[in-house]
């Protein structure tokens, strides 16, 4: 592959792992699925250089089997199909992955992968109709929309995407008006703490929990008594999610700067009285003096024959900068190289190296739900909002560059 052609795969690999996904049929089957699509990615990546398009085109060929409603597997087909001057393949391709999502149509027409088919007709009607979708849901798909979070936050198909950047899925809600604080609202603790934190609502000082949500991954086991927390909203999951098992254990949820306070017995346990990692850490001191004096025969059956650190655990860590700023050179051209270089080494390397050679290229952050425009006098707000999908756009060297870095060491 010649290095011009480059830049572009590389524009494009980034773009397809900012786009979540949101067209899945049951979105809750992704943890499954992902594993997979992260060893095609790869794949994809590594066979890049060859410039073996037959190759590549296999490798898009799974990603469509593995994730058949993912747009962006559709598009990197259309491109490796155009680069074999398999025209009529690779317009279905493309149009189809239109039809699922794939919409940003500067990128579409700029693409040098599919210069062959600049020419065509259906080309030039495949961009008007990408942009007369625009930000529509692929057919019989509803847009991803939060979910008014009263009485209960439901977790459904119809508020969660799974993000293909950070392996997650995403799930949103709006909440009701704060009702007015009474005394049966207030935290309904017994005992002086609970007399302490009605005071302090009562003078408005203590939050409450108006908007906080409550996650029981334990299938229902040492639930929370919510009663004594009127305010906080539990998560529900659906008949999908649970069927799915995403529902308890490590959690994969994010909930979009919401508050989430939970449980979730994972535990790694071998004999009787083997501590988990973290209360060992506890003890040592890691997190500061214990707040009372400890059973040293526990300390001892805990830490062995390791010795509690007595000063402050930052006394401990040897300064790192100027170790990183002559390991990482002159490929760091600022101190926030210095810093991305001293937080993640192997990723910045490949970044700055990648920077150096003119194959990164910057993006825009976009927000999933982005701010209703303002409304016209007089006109009522709208409700609804739809996912908008991020735009790979070329912006002035001085915008940092690394929040690209990880799209591009995982690579689409």
């Amino acid at each position: 592959m010649s290095p011009s052609l480059r830049p572009c795969i590389l524009a494009l690999l980034l773009l397809a792992a900012a786009l979540p996904l949101r067209a899945q049929t049951n979105v809750f089957d992704m943890p499954a699925l992902f594993p997979r699509h992260l060893q095609l990615a790869q794949s994809f990546r590594n066979q890049l250089r060859s410039g073996d398009y037959a190759a590549l085109e296999r490798i898009c060929r799974e990603g469509v089997a593995c994730l058949p409603d993912d747009p962006t597997w559709r598009y990197n087909l259309a491109c490796m199909l155009a680069r074999q001057s398999r025209h009529k393949e690779a317009l279905d391709e493309l149009e189809k992955a239109v039809e699922l999502g794939f919409r940003d149509t500067r990128a579409i027409a700029a693409d040098s992968d599919l210069a062959t088919l600049r020419r065509l007709n259906r080309f030039s009607k495949l961009l008007d109709r990408a942009r007369s979708l625009g930000n529509q849901p692929p057919p019989g798909k509803p847009a991803t929309a939060p979910i008014m979070a009263a009485g209960e936050a439901p977790v459904t198909v119809s508020n969660t995407t799974w993000h293909l950047d950070i392996g997650q899925f995403q799930t949103f809600f709006t909440f009701p008006p704060r009702e007015p604080l009474t005394t049966n609202r207030m935290v309904q603790l017994p005992g002086p703490a609970g007399d302490a934190i009605r005071a302090w609502q009562a003078e408005g000082t203590a939050a409450g929990n108006a908007g906080d949500l409550y996650d029981n991954r334990d299938e229902g086991h040492s639930r929370l008594r919510l009663a004594a927390f009127p305010e906080m909203t539990p998560i529900v999951y659906s008949e999908a999610a649970i069927r799915a098992n995403v529902h308890s254990g490590h959690t994969l949820f994010t909930f979009m700067g919401t508050p989430v306070l939970g449980n979730s017995s994972i535990a790694i346990r071998e004999g009787v009285l083997k501590t988990l990692r973290i209360t060992e850490q506890h003890l040592l001191g890691l997190y500061g003096r214990p707040p009372a004096e400890i059973n040293p025969d526990l300390m001892r059956m805990a830490i062995g024959d390791e010795e509690p650190i007595q000063g402050r655990p930052a006394d401990g860590i040897e300064p790192g900068w100027d170790r990183a700023k002559a390991e990482i050179g002159d490929l760091a051209e600022s101190d926030e190289d210095v810093m991305s270089y001293a937080l993640f080494p192997q990723q910045a390397r490949e970044f700055f190296e990648l920077r150096r050679q003119g194959l990164a290229i910057p993006i825009n952050e976009a927000r999933l739900f982005p701010a209703a425009a303002p409304a016209a006098q007089g006109a009522q707000p709208k409700t609804g909002m739809a996912p908008v999908v991020r735009r790979t756009k070329r912006v002035p060297q001085t915008t940092s560059l690394w929040k690209v870095s990880q799209r591009l060491s995982r690579g689409r």
